[in-house]
């Protein structure tokens, strides 16, 4: 278990990682990002009343529209402009897909960072001295750390297809239109039209396709707010429970990681640098 470890996690991936890491230190766009997560939390908390748990549904929507939108993007430039730097590390007898985890770790380590700066600042200079409703604030800033590893993956894996920026944006742009919008218009139309037909599993296979309503769903079963929930939320609730239902949601969300960091490093290693 240890070796495999050491195998995966080599010098390679944390030289790069180290590196992609400080590169976006560095980058104002990174900076600018977490300031804005510290000034719309602030203001959303201060007029939420003070309380966390009041802000909670804003604040999660704030977390669902500008993590994935912008781990994408960034992500995706960031590959593309780096394609001749890793074209050179390449060259020299190192692993592609040690160059791949390497950046890709690295990015999304920067983006957690800079959202945990800018939400949690703000939520620690708002906070009142009651500290009801912590628990859903901290579970929304893991979610957004999770959420930055799935969309920073997915923005590499769509980068893969097209050395074209214009090509790979527009890729981008789509996805997040899907996960963001179109995904739950379809599940309406579906529990719309077949209602009168056993939807539960095809419900449930369906809020496990989308990353952005899983994070939505795990937040609603940590609140335990029934009316919020959705159907999907309802149906994962009443099969798992909530802390079941947690986890099952959380290790989807790794599956989303995982999967497109595959994909993408198979297409990596084959690709024309």
């Amino acid at each position: 278990m240890l070796l495999n470890l050491k195998n995966i996690f080599n010098n390679t991936i944390i030289k790069v990682l180290q590196f992609e890491f400080y590169e976006n230190l560095r980058n104002k766009w990174v900076f600018y990002y977490s300031g804005l997560f510290f000034i719309l939390t602030y203001l959303i908390i201060r007029f939420g009343g003070a309380q966390p748990l009041q802000a909670s549904g804003s604040l999660l929507s704030l977390v669902i529209l500008l993590v994935p939108i912008f781990s994408l993007i960034f992500g995706s430039v960031s590959f593309i402009e780096t394609l001749g730097f890793m074209e050179l590390m390449a060259a020299q007898p190192v692993k592609r897909s040690s160059i791949y985890i390497g950046k890709c770790l690295g990015l999304s380590i920067s983006l957690s960072m800079s959202f945990l700066l800018g939400m949690g600042l703000a939520i620690i200079l708002s906070l009142s001295h009651s500290d009801k409703g912590l628990g859903t604030i901290i579970m929304l800033l893991v979610l957004g750390v999770m959420l930055s590893f799935v969309f920073v993956s997915f923005a590499f894996l769509l980068a893969n297809l097209s050395n074209k920026k214009e090509i790979v944006l527009g890729l981008v742009l789509t996805i997040w239109f899907y996960f963001f919008i179109l995904h739950d218009l379809i599940m309406f139309g579906v529990v719309v039209s077949f209602g009168d037909y056993p939807l539960e599993w095809l419900i449930l296979t369906m809020s496990a396709l989308n990353p952005i309503d899983l994070s939505r769903v795990i937040i609603t079963l940590h609140m335990d707010l029934s009316s919020l929930m959705g159907a999907s939320g309802a149906l994962i609730y009443n099969f798992f429970g909530g802390a079941k239902g947690i986890v099952l949601g959380m290790s989807m969300l790794c599956l989303w990681f995982t999967a497109p960091l595959l994909i993408g490093i198979k297409i990596f290693n084959k690709r024309n640098l």
